[in-house]
């Protein structure tokens, strides 16, 4: 056993702006980051980040990241998120764009779209541009 298996990494990125943010334990708090990746749980007290990628699970509290996808669950209390792919989501008086999840509950929340509408625009968009790309090919 090597000294960083004996210790964890815990981290706690407080009032700034990260680049990067690894660990296995996260706490992002009034701060910013492009990628966060987390082999344990994570959790975001005012804070953003782009991409979330969390082995574990996720408590987001008045924040907000592009994607984030989590192998555990997710929890978020106003706080939004482009798209959230885990196990079970739960949002209270919050937004996400697309969601994938076992369950999913909502409390005075919004979900843009569900898989099956993903799926019902992503085809309806796909019919659209092979109609056009037949039609401008011809003329």
């Amino acid at each position: 056993m090597t000294a960083d298996d004996a210790h964890p990494s815990e981290i706690t990125a407080r009032q700034g702006f990260f680049p990067l943010v690894t660990g296995d334990k996260v706490d992002l708090t009034q701060a910013g980051s492009l990628a966060v990746m987390v082999s344990g749980s994570a959790s975001f007290r005012q804070a953003g980040a782009n991409f979330c990628f969390v082995g574990g699970n996720v408590e987001s509290t008045q924040s907000g990241s592009n994607m984030t996808i989590a192998a555990g669950n997710v929890s978020m209390h106003q706080s939004g998120s482009g798209v959230v792919a885990a196990l079970e989501v739960e949002v209270q008086e919050g937004f996400i764009g697309a969601v994938f999840a076992r369950d999913v509950k909502l409390e005075n929340s919004r979900v843009l779209l569900t898989p099956p509408q993903a799926a019902a625009f992503g085809a309806g968009l796909g019919l659209v541009l092979l109609a056009l790309g037949r039609l401008f090919r011809r003329g």
